[in-house]
């Protein structure tokens, strides 16, 4: 056998080498992002190979192309091509045309209505600046965010800025820690660094209106402390308050003998000794005048605001509430309450834990120019014990449930005239435990909390928005490298594959 036959029986092979060589080469580019070293080495050798098997076929090629068979496998491919172009198309349309669906069983990429209703509301323009680094994780689920709230306005705009590349942009304002947003409009700023949809938007209220309401804690009769982190302080209470652009200040009624006209809302939360008179009459004046409250008190506990709640239509009752049908297994008496009558403040709830609590019942002949419903109710297995000595429901001594926990109370201005609004809007409820550090984070808790001083500061734009958190997510960190490895082997390297085999198929038989 020749030199030159040997070599002719080699160009089949060179050819599928050449090409194999070069899928590699592609493959390695596309997973590294580099180009050098063994790629080089790679492309050059399969290049030379492909050369030499169109050199060497250029007959064959010639012979081939004059077949009819050939014609045919000419138009599948010209198929097969237009067929890639309209994939092609299709993708670059809905790139340009995007619509989103959110599958998550929990809605975890839908905005609330209320975050709509805020968008809706934006007048002028906020810009939102980002400050992440280039391997910040956190960067991901803020975009994934603001994406939702672009969508639907005009009038937000966001760039993300890397700390480390531009840091004098950072010191310029104040960025001193990474995954911080800043919100600029109209000359008013302010910034969050905790992005869950119910900052983002308690931030866009902030610099629309720039103004901040006043949220009083009473603090001479034993409450429940604000600035407190232990168990039974209200520090987390303070800190969500906060972040929905209130400012939150103690109430001393001993030093200070009316409530500050620039209180929206007044908390008095689980006093353990009672008012003094003074103290319950500049209370009672405060809501005379239109004043907006949030009472929590403890079973049996001695607070002195017997009279004023009489006034509203409402008393303490004798006991604390065992609800055998909805409490925590282990402690009959914590109350898991699922029963909402229709209110802005449980509206969408979820059920809300009372490690303690009293009922709050009506009087027998409140003010008819009030409206008085109960907000929430044990369940009707539910009864009002007063003998925590013998824990059992005794048939005239103990009152049968469904039994109110938290009443909402409201008088409106009598006449129809420009002025028409809510002269006074009181909660009460049954327990104040529910609201501190140890339960606030607790099944609907905080959000019942919130919710409710939402409500008396007329503010409910900003209730019920829940924070959002995956399913019991597993996340698999990546490096760069194996997140193209999985892309491009499931949407290249594969159907290389299948196309491979197919003309392998077709060349055996033509």
């Amino acid at each position: 056998m020749s030199w030159n036959e040997r070599l002719e029986r080699l160009t089949p092979a060179a050819g599928v080498t050449g090409a194999a060589l070069l899928l590699v080469a592609v493959g390695w580019w596309l997973v590294t992002r580099t180009f050098a070293g063994p790629v080089q080495v790679i492309t050059a050798l399969g290049a030379a190979l492909v050369v030499y098997w169109a050199a060497g076929s250029l007959s064959t090629l010639r012979q081939l192309l004059g077949r009819r068979a050939t014609r045919y496998g000419t138009s599948t491919v010209v198929a097969v091509v237009a067929f890639f172009v309209l994939l092609g198309l299709a993708n670059f349309l809905a790139t340009r045309y995007s619509t989103r669906w959110d599958l998550t069983r929990t809605g975890q990429y839908t905005l609330s209505p209320q975050t709509l209703q805020v968008l809706q509301q934006l007048k002028e323009p906020v810009k939102i600046t980002a400050f992440y680094t280039v391997t910040d994780p956190r960067r991901t689920d803020t975009e994934d965010l603001m994406k939702e709230y672009l969508v639907r306005t005009d009038k937000l705009s966001i760039e993300y800025i890397d700390p480390e590349a531009q840091p004098a942009l950072a010191r310029q304002l104040g960025i001193r820690t990474g995954g911080t947003l800043v919100f600029e409009s109209g000359g008013r700023r302010t910034e969050i660094t905790s992005v869950t949809e119910a900052n983002v938007t308690g931030a866009l209220l902030k610099v629309m209106s720039g103004e901040q309401k006043k949220v009083y804690f009473t603090n001479a009769n034993g409450e429940l402390e604000l600035t407190s982190s232990d168990r039974t302080g209200l520090s987390l209470a303070k800190q969500q308050l906060e972040r929905l652009n209130y400012l939150v200040e103690p109430l001393n009624l001993l030093t200070t003998p009316t409530v500050p006209s620039d209180a929206a809302v007044v908390v008095v939360a689980g006093p353990r000794r009672p008012f003094s008179e003074a103290a319950r009459q500049a209370l009672q004046r405060y809501l005379d005048n239109g004043g907006k409250m949030l009472i929590l008190v403890d079973p049996r506990t001695p607070h002195g605001l017997e009279p004023l709640l009489q006034t509203f239509g409402l008393q303490v009752g004798d006991g604390f509430i065992i609800d055998p049908a909805s409490s925590l297994p282990q402690d009959i008496g914590a109350l898991v309450i699922q029963r909402y009558q229709f209110s802005a403040i449980t509206r969408d709830l979820a059920p809300t834990v009372f490690p303690l609590a009293t009922a709050i019942l009506r009087t027998d002949n409140p003010p008819q120019d009030l409206t008085i419903f109960p907000i929430a109710e044990s369940s009707p297995q539910s009864w009002l014990e007063r003998n925590p000595e013998r824990i059992q429901f005794d048939e005239g001594v103990d009152q049968r449930g469904p039994l109110p926990v938290a009443q909402q109370v409201e008088r409106r201005r009598s006449g129809d005239t420009p002025q028409h609004r809510e002269l006074l809007r009181l909660v009460v409820v049954g327990d104040s435990d529910f609201a501190s550090n140890q339960f606030f984070n607790l099944s609907s808790n905080g959000d019942f909390f919130l919710n409710s001083v939402n409500w008396l500061a007329e503010s409910e734009a900003l209730i019920a928005i829940p924070p959002k958190t995956p399913d019991q997510e597993t996340r698999l960190v990546l490096t760069p490298v194996q997140t193209n490895l999985i892309l491009f082997s499931s949407v290249l390297f594969l159907p290389l594959v299948v196309l491979g085999a197919g003309a392998a198929v077709w060349w055996q038989r033509r």
